[in-house]
């Protein structure tokens, strides 16, 4: 599989290479010498990609690259930071920590010539072993592949009932004329084939049509072979046949279908241009002829077909039917075991494949409670064991074929707990806060953001990603992941080193994870260990886990670190930031949510933010905040564009002003300090969203001219006690949408009135009330 991973870090630095040019004059030979570097070890992944993963030696001088890829990032990140650290001191800061400076720039320098030398090393290792990129594609493994994959979907599956009998309605419809494609999408294992081979077979279908035919498309499909397909459909093919050219059997075809109802599927179908290439050979001759696409990808779909059909995954009784009917093959499952196996077929949330496959080893496994009970909480690990080729390759269909910049991003979601309904917006924000999102190097906080939305719709349109929620403007709200993908994520994950996931334990033995997740209940917290994870860049803990003190000897920090979700707070956090422990911090959460702390420690931890210079998102959660939000000390810090308050008690709003780069504040369930919410003129200069939810205590609203000038969304739900909103609102230029839910029924009636104002008046704004 390719190194997706890799191929994002290379492209990364050499971006930042590019881009932050004039920040490396101090070592710019240096740099320009590894900036070749990585350009060379870039073009032999692209070269490599898709085509040499059965090689032993290329995988060994892949897994050599990205050693001295990840060694090249955080030397420049390091640098980078020393920098930049330095050109915000006052000159006198600046004087005394010159030597400090020099010395950083000297190990830099030692660094990089390091990293030089290991790629050096690297490359006369290929030469002396003459290892190449391959030019070609195993056509053996493809076509076996290939016959997996149909011998677990076109398998006679249970169900589908339903939805078999819908399109095929659909395609009878004799009220409907027009040649028409209809297209099944859905993700891989779903039962698209299953359901089309169900269509194509069906008695009603063979009867309408003149002509049927039925060919698998895949992803490396050759025109001229998929022409001979539907022909052999018809009847033996002539010698003279196979002499045509490709034109004169694109004639063949259209020739053949002339005058005749014809039904065809086309199995498996992956690329956009693929109906622009073949759609002429089909002739449209009013008579009801019909074409039946499947496809993981919407996009695709969508481009040949006016009408798709989402197939929906499997329901907990179909599921349970359809593993009986794999493992005992017409026998009737011994009742000491179908609790059991009940769960385990639920354990497969829907999905066709897993669940014939899981039936396909079951079946030749011992039929005893204890063998079964061994599967429970492990199955997609079972399913994805690429050693016995079950479902990885299956699955890696999708992700090899994925534009690369999508499959960092897909990879990563695996790092959220299972069956975790993930905020779209949350997981866009961390994709930003990694570097994950292409952009120009002017381009602001908000256009990362909206392209970040955008790589996301791309992968739910593959299939990848699911829509649990959506927002009232349409947007994804939340998302989820099915566990067979979530589990062969975090599988490509610890193959390309670029995250661990802990359940229940914290073994940091023989593992130094750039990115490490903690999930389940680990009362302990973490261990000391975590101080030497000099890669960690991502430490990310479901529940919340407490920081340990770092060794009394060694200078230790986490420098590489960009992202700390969920740290449970207490008296030693205040340290933990005073110490500039993590300078290269981007996103942070905190919370008390397990233990109570007074609120003068709060503010002791909250002054301490301001060594984090690079800080962008706070997330502050269950905290007793006091009088007031303490955060005017981080307005040294230009970065900061999104404060998040959640369960948070004595909240007052008013010294967020002072974080002049504020661009996004949400307060959600809140125990405020006072029913009045005054904003003064200046306070919030760059804000451009709003969100109060929740806040039960808020009565009033004054908004001074100029508080929020940049103000261009606004959210308000469960405020059940406000009574107005400010006049000063309506006269916002950049006020785009003003959303209100489960507001007291006279401030909405007044409202009510003022939205049909604005519409008589063509107010941009739109009013939304639910």
């Amino acid at each position: 599989m390719t190194d997706a991973v890799l191929g994002f870090v290379l492209e990364k630095l050499e971006n930042l290479i590019i881009h932050e040019a004039n920040l490396f004059h101090r070592v710019k030979d240096d740099v320009n010498l590894l900036q070749d570097d990585l350009r060379i070890m870039n073009a032999f992944l692209r070269d490599s990609e898709g085509k040499g993963d059965g090689q032993d030696m290329v995988k060994e001088l892949i897994g050599q690259i990205r050693e001295a890829a990840f060694e090249a990032e955080d030397v420049i990140n390091t640098y980078m930071a020393q920098v930049i650290k330095q050109r915000m001191r006052n000159l006198l800061q600046k004087s005394l920590h010159y030597f400090d400076q020099a010395v950083v720039l000297h190990q830099v320098a030692e660094k990089t010539q390091s990293v030089k030398r290991r790629i050096d090393n690297i490359y006369a290792n290929k030469t002396k072993f003459g290892i190449e990129a391959q030019s070609h594609v195993d056509e053996e493994t493809e076509l076996s592949l290939q016959e997996r994959r149909r011998n677990v979907e076109e398998e006679d599956v249970v169900g589908f009932g339903n939805d078999t009998a819908k399109l095929v309605d659909q395609l009878l419809d004799q009220g409907r004329v027009q040649r028409e494609v209809i297209s099944i999408i859905g993700m891989g294992g779903l039962g698209k084939t299953t359901l089309a081979r169900k269509i194509y077979n069906n008695t009603h279908i063979k009867n309408h049509f003149d002509y049927c035919a039925w060919v698998n498309v895949s992803q490396e499909y050759k025109t001229r072979m998929l022409i001979l397909d539907m022909l052999k459909c018809v009847g033996p093919i002539a010698d003279e046949t196979y002499k045509k050219s490709d034109e004169q059997l694109k004639d063949t075809l259209h020739d053949n279908l002339k005058g005749k109802r014809y039904f065809v599927v086309m199995d498996d179908v992956w690329k956009l241009e693929f109906w622009d290439e073949i759609r002429a050979y089909f002739p449209n001759e009013s008579n009801g002829s019909r074409i039946l696409i499947t496809s993981r990808e919407k996009e695709v779909a969508s481009h040949a077909s006016s009408t798709p059909y989402f197939l929906p995954f499997l329901d907990k009784e179909t599921s349970w039917e359809l593993l009986c009917k794999k493992v005992f093959r017409g026998e009737k499952c011994p009742s000491n075991l179908e609790s059991l196996g009940r769960q385990l077929a639920e354990s497969c949330k829907g999905l066709p494949l897993s669940v014939v496959v899981l039936g396909g080893i079951l079946a030749n496994k011992e039929k005893t409670h204890q063998t079964w009970s061994d599967f429970v909480g492990n199955v997609n690990w079972f399913l994805i064991d690429e050693d016995k080729k079950r479902c990885a390759d299956i699955l890696a269909l999708s992700y090899n074929h994925l534009p690369r910049k999508l499959r960092v991003c897909f990879l990563y979601v695996g790092i959220f707990p299972e069956d975790y309904l993930i905020s779209a917006r949350t997981l866009t924000q961390l994709w930003v806060a990694e570097g994950f999102i292409s952009v120009q190097n002017d381009s602001t906080k908000m256009d990362e953001i909206k392209i970040a939305e955008q790589y996301l719709e791309g992968l739910i349109d593959r299939s990848l990603i699911q829509v649990a929620s959506k927002r009232s403007d349409g947007g994804v709200k939340t998302c989820r992941i099915h566990d067979l993908l979530r589990d062969f994520c975090i599988k490509m994950s610890i193959q390309e080193k670029f995250y661990e996931v802990r359940v229940n334990e914290l073994s940091l033995s023989n593992s130094n994870p750039r990115r490490l997740s903690i999930q389940g209940s680990i009362d302990e917290g973490l261990p000391k260990e975590i101080w030497i994870m000099k890669q960690l860049r991502h430490l990310y803990a479901g529940q919340g886990l407490k920081l340990p003190q770092p060794p009394s000897k060694g200078g230790h920090t986490l420098s590489n670190l960009q992202v700390l979700s969920c740290v449970e707070v207490d008296e030693k956090t205040v340290i933990l930031f005073r110490k500039s422990l993590f300078p290269n911090l981007r996103k942070l959460h905190l919370s008390s949510h397990l233990c109570w702390i007074d609120q003068s420690m709060v503010s002791e931890i909250l002054a301490s933010l301001k060594s984090l210079q690079h800080l962008q998102i706070l997330k502050l959660s269950w905290l007793t905040i006091g009088q007031r939000l303490d955060l005017f000390s981080l307005s040294s810090s230009s970065k900061l564009t999104k404060v998040t308050v959640l369960n948070c008690n004595r909240v007052d709003l008013i010294s967020l002003g002072k974080l002049v780069s504020l661009r996004i504040l949400k307060i959600r369930e809140c125990d405020m300090s006072s029913r009045q919410l005054h904003f003064m003129a200046g306070e919030f200069p760059q804000l451009e969203v709003f969100k109060m939810i929740g806040l039960r205590d808020i009565e009033t609203w004054e908004l001074d001219t100029h508080a929020m000038p940049n103000l261009q969304h606004l959210a308000i739900e469960e405020c059940q006690n406000l009574r107005n909103l400010p006049d000063e609102l309506w006269s916002l230029a950049n006020l785009r949408k003003v959303e209100l839910s489960e507001i007291p029924q006279n401030l909405k009636e007044k409202l009510m009135t003022k939205q049909s104002k604005m519409k008589e008046d063509g107010y941009s704004c739109k009013l939304i009330i639910h």
